[in-house]
């Protein structure tokens, strides 16, 4: 669990909250409610995270499995650096673009 920031970089935007969804067998518990990100904002999450942690970089090839809207990912990716343009290192980006495009290029 992060609070307002992943690894001091991508935070929880409104655009992301808007594409949260709540899970139904807990969404009229009396004490709490649990929401989901999208898959797509998951993608992102994962991307900035170290790469030594493997767990998330097979989490990162099963999201990518199961089909991704890219145009969306994009979208909160420039959104995400123009609120905060220091926030992903070349390297991130390059990691990004490149899953992006060779699953674009594999289709």
């Amino acid at each position: 669990m992060f609070v307002k920031r992943v690894l001091k970089g991508l935070y929880l935007s409104d655009s992301m909250i808007q594409r949260i969804e709540a899970i139904s067998e807990f969404s009229q518990h009396e004490f709490f409610k649990i929401y989901l990100i999208s898959k797509e904002d998951l993608f992102l999450f994962k991307c900035v995270t170290p790469l030594e942690r493997t767990r998330d970089t097979e989490d990162l090839i099963t999201l990518i499995e199961t089909g991704l809207d890219y145009n969306l990912i994009i979208e909160e990716l420039k959104h995400q650096i123009s609120k905060n343009p220091d926030i992903f290192r070349l390297k991130t980006l390059i990691q990004i673009g490149l899953i992006i495009f060779s699953n674009m290029l594999a289709k």
